[in-house]
């Protein structure tokens, strides 16, 4: 279904088919960031689960949606569809993803020479901010959408995206050089 009137990650998502969306979020996620690692540092390795296959499951929720709404479109209160809302979204990952990254350099030591990586400036400045984009700027969908297997299947996909960034941050896993 396309859908004319949507914007940013909802065109997106309204107008290309679910398993489209899966496999372009994972080869600009983990497939990206694994072939830069093994391009600049002849290595491929990924020591969080919460990016592989943690980015399998963000890809999941976002084809989910995708499929979501080419069956039945947006919801009534669709707001969230327009510049001002995906604007908004787009700039606030984007600031939260460089905070983060210049927050890891300032930090020093093992942990910066990791950031500088050609792997991680691209995870880091591209990879964050599209998912985090994708996901919070669609959540008010899930939030009005009229579904019960749209908010199991994004339970499920965003649920164990979590479990694994808790489970990397107890097995002190978010820095791979350690």
């Amino acid at each position: 279904m396309f859908e004319q009137n949507a914007f940013g990650s909802v065109w997106f998502l309204s107008n290309f088919p679910d398993w489209l969306v899966f496999l372009d979020i994972v080869f600009l996620s983990t497939g990206m960031v694994l072939l830069l690692r093994w391009w600049w540092e002849d290595k491929i390795y990924d020591k969080a689960r919460s990016s592989t296959p943690g980015d399998l499951f963000l890809a999941g929720y976002c084809a989910n949606m995708a499929a979501y709404l080419q069956i039945v479109g947006l919801p009534k209160t669709s707001c969230f569809t327009g510049p001002a809302w995906h604007w908004t979204v787009l700039v606030g990952m984007i600031t939260i993803a460089i905070s983060l990254h210049v927050g890891a350099i300032a930090r020093g030591g093992a942990e910066r020479r990791w950031t500088m990586l050609p792997a991680q400036w691209y995870h880091n400045l591209v990879v964050v901010p599209l998912l985090a984009y994708l996901i919070v700027s669609t959540l008010p969908i899930l939030w009005y959408g009229d579904s019960a297997q749209l908010w199991t299947g994004a339970v499920i996909c965003f649920g164990t995206w979590t479990g694994l960034v808790v489970w990397d941050i107890k097995h002190d896993n978010m820095v791979q050089v350690k």
